[in-house]
């Protein structure tokens, strides 16, 4: 499905799109510049009536056909950001990406197994 020609409607549908949780009488009243009883009256079939609910299903779509990695590629990139970030002196972000990897990996465990005193480590190779 091709841009919709109403330029207002396709801005609707990019709003709902980019905000998930965004209700849609209050995409359609920003985006065509209504009053919130206007919107949360008309919303709805207007969604149909400009076909905004199938393009936001389409930017879905090719949005999860673009985006597609591996838990093996996400780790590398993710050890990557945080390489880059150590470059870069930034040291909050680096230690937030290694935690990630961390728990991606099921390197932390909970107080509750440290109960009995001991430590158990698991040493995986990325």
């Amino acid at each position: 499905m091709p841009v919709l020609e109403n330029k207002k409607a396709e801005a609707c549908a990019q709003l709902l799109f980019a905000t998930p949780s965004l209700p849609e009488w209050e995409a359609y009243m920003q985006a065509f510049g209504t009053t919130e009883k206007s919107a949360k009256g008309n919303a709805s079939a207007q969604m149909e009536n400009h076909g905004i609910r199938e393009r936001v299903k389409e930017l879905q779509g090719v949005a999860a056909d673009a985006f597609t990695m591996t838990r093996v590629e996400w780790l590398h990139k993710m050890k990557d950001f945080a390489e880059g970030a150590e470059e870069k002196k930034d040291f909050s972000s680096a230690r937030a990406c290694l935690r990630e990897i961390g728990l991606a990996c099921d390197w932390y465990k909970s107080d509750q197994s440290l109960e009995d005193g001991k430590l158990e480590i698991t040493v995986r190779k990325l």
